[in-house]
């Protein structure tokens, strides 16, 4: 299962005791998800490919404030909200998957 210590987990939580998630930044630092069917039909692409090279792994490139957003639609109600905390990492990354998109369609 997911660990409790992730993102999600640790959003839904929020929303449950407190009826509102804390995101810290501004909200438009990214992380990237991938479903494990989608991992593992990667994997068996690769171990039949003679393909050679590194090669990022991802799917869907979302913002935190994207899955506060989708977690209160989901699980909130009208009163749920989310707060922004300035302290934290403000950073976007951006996970490049053009080469695994070139190679496979998930």
């Amino acid at each position: 299962g997911m660990r409790k210590d992730r993102i999600i987990p640790v959003m839904l939580k929020e929303l449950a005791d407190k009826n509102e998630i804390k995101v810290f930044g501004n909200g438009e630092r990214t992380t990237n998800f991938i479903h494990i069917s989608d991992l593992i039909k990667v994997i068996n692409f690769f171990l039949q490919s003679s393909y050679h090279g590194s090669i990022n792994v991802g799917k869907e490139n979302v913002s935190l404030l994207e899955i506060a957003n989708k977690l209160i639609k989901i699980k909130g109600n009208k009163q749920s909200k989310i707060k922004l905390i300035e302290e934290g990492k403000k950073e976007k990354f951006i996970l490049d998957t053009s080469k695994l998109n070139e190679l496979i369609k998930l």
